[in-house]
């Protein structure tokens, strides 16, 4: 805190921390610890997303959808190519059981893949949202829960 700052602003306090907490600043129950503009704590990265590693955070969201479009882009010629082995095969010669495996493996893993796909780019873009309107996802909750309650106390 600032010497020059007024005496009317409130400060907030950590009650796990024991400490005065800048704002933004939020006490995460998995870390143990108060973090700076806090986003949420990720389970994949094991680690609280926040100010300092939030840049790191979205570039690996980014970089996940541009790997998994290079990975269905690089595998379209091989679902093409087992698919025309497959259709050729069915008039020409009775159907060979590995032939069958190798489209229906290359299908679930390209239809894994394209689902895989939109659900990080759907997640990817909210983040960006917040991203761009300085807001985090626990800001973004508390103004979603502060609209809801609103409403119902007009009701």
């Amino acid at each position: 805190f600032y010497m020059n700052e007024p005496e009317n602003r409130k400060k907030k306090y950590c009650l796990l921390c024991h400490l005065f907490k800048p704002e933004r600043c939020h006490h995460c129950s998995s870390c143990q610890r108060c973090v700076l503009g806090m986003d949420h704590h990720c389970p994949w990265l094991i680690n609280c997303i926040g100010y300092y590693n939030r840049k790191y955070f979205i570039l690996t969201l980014i970089y996940g959808c541009i790997s998994i479009v290079f990975i269905l882009c690089m595998n379209i010629k091989s679902v093409i190519y087992a698919y025309h082995k497959f259709t050729n095969t069915l008039y020409v010669s009775p159907l060979n059981e590995t032939e069958d495996w190798e489209l229906i493996v290359l299908l679930v893993i390209m239809a894994s893949l394209i689902m895989l796909f939109v659900l990080l780019a759907k997640f990817t873009i909210f983040h960006m949202e917040l991203l761009f309107s300085n807001n985090t996802t626990l800001e973004y909750i508390d103004s979603k829960r502060n609209k809801t309650e609103m409403v119902k106390e007009v009701l």
